[in-house]
């Protein structure tokens, strides 16, 4: 999928970055996560997300305001499956560092598998095959939306966010470096329908790329 096609979920509000290779086809990516050192909820249902997506599967780090999340006093992260009802324990806090892949795997069938510090989290019943929504997402959602109309200030925060090590899987199974020759990155906003001039202030990511070396920055505050 190019940068240019964004799809939203109904009645979502969130702030997102979009890296992808500039491939017609991939099998999957992979990246080393150091997470934010700090982060801030407003609304019950807020959070955030880290994860390698390929067409509908999206597998990566989570944290939010929920009961589920909030373990020694603080809200912690775990790895999650979407749409898949799988995840795992609170085993990361703030400021820790993890690696996460999802990746169409040759030796297992051709199944898409998902893992976390190098160990198999998940993996799927059926093959796939090469896809073009191959992608990394950054993304901060609020569950408070609308109040008279209008989109309500936006006050989910966190500390940057740094990526690094990216990798992309290539249609003869390599995995490539990513650089700033066979990839790009997008930030936006959702609901896709509001003018990027309505939003209230904190209106995107600030995002500092340095493709060339396979890392990207980002924080939102």
């Amino acid at each position: 999928m190019p940068l240019g096609d964004k799809t939203e979920k109904k009645g979502e509000y969130a702030k997102i970055v979009r890296i992808a290779p500039n491939a017609a086809t991939s099998k999957g990516f992979q990246a080393t996560l150091t997470l934010p050192s700090a982060k801030s909820f407003n609304g019950d249902s807020d959070f955030i997300n880290f994860y390698c997506g390929i067409n509908g599967f999206e597998c990566g780090i989570s944290t939010g305001k929920r009961i589920e999340f909030y373990s020694g006093g603080v809200y912690k992260w775990h790895w999650v499956v979407a749409g898949q009802t799988v995840s795992g324990p609170m085993d990361y806090k703030d400021g820790d560092q993890v690696s996460i892949l999802l990746a169409i795997d040759e030796t297992q069938g051709n199944k898409l598998v998902f893992r976390v510090n190098q160990v198999q989290k998940f993996i799927t019943t059926a093959a796939y095959n090469a896809s073009a929504d191959n992608r990394f997402m950054i993304g901060a959602a609020q569950s408070a939306m609308y109040s008279n109309g209008n989109l309500v200030a936006w006050n989910l925060t966190h500390n940057q966010v740094t990526v690094s090590a990216m990798k992309y899987k290539d249609t003869n199974n390599v995995w490539q470096t990513i650089t700033s020759a066979n990839a790009a990155y997008d930030s936006y906003n959702t609901p896709l329908s509001v003018k990027p001039a309505d939003f209230p202030p904190i209106s995107n990511y600030t995002v500092t790329a340095a493709l060339g070396n396979a890392m990207l920055y980002a924080a939102i505050k």
